[in-house]
């Protein structure tokens, strides 16, 4: 799949110890597994929507953005870049931020 990354984003993705200092390390290792899976991923459908990565639509405010699990508590949100709906057909995303919405 194509990703784009948010700016603030991308200076987190590109350095493993801010990362680390930012989540935790489970956190950080679970953050490089969720976008390695979405790396290798030809659609978002093909990225699991059961534990541990565990993607999933949002609702209301944030209905335009689906979320990766990385953590119990903080997900990784995503937003599909190229018009379409369907996860079949999403084949390009932004990775916009992690954090915890709840």
């Amino acid at each position: 799949m194509d990703l784009s990354v948010s700016n603030q984003l991308s200076k987190i993705l590109d350095n493993e110890s801010k990362m680390k200092k930012l989540y935790g390390d489970r956190a950080a290792r679970n953050l490089i597994a969720a976008v390695s899976v979405l790396k290798a991923a030809n659609t978002l459908a093909d990225v699991p929507n059961v534990p541990p990565t565990r993607r999933h639509k949002l609702s209301g405010i944030l209905k335009e953005i689906r979320a990766i699990n990385v953590t119990q508590s903080l997900r990784l949100l995503i937003k599909p870049i190229d018009g379409e709906t369907e996860p079949h057909k999403i084949r390009r995303i932004e990775l916009i931020e992690v954090t915890n919405y709840h």
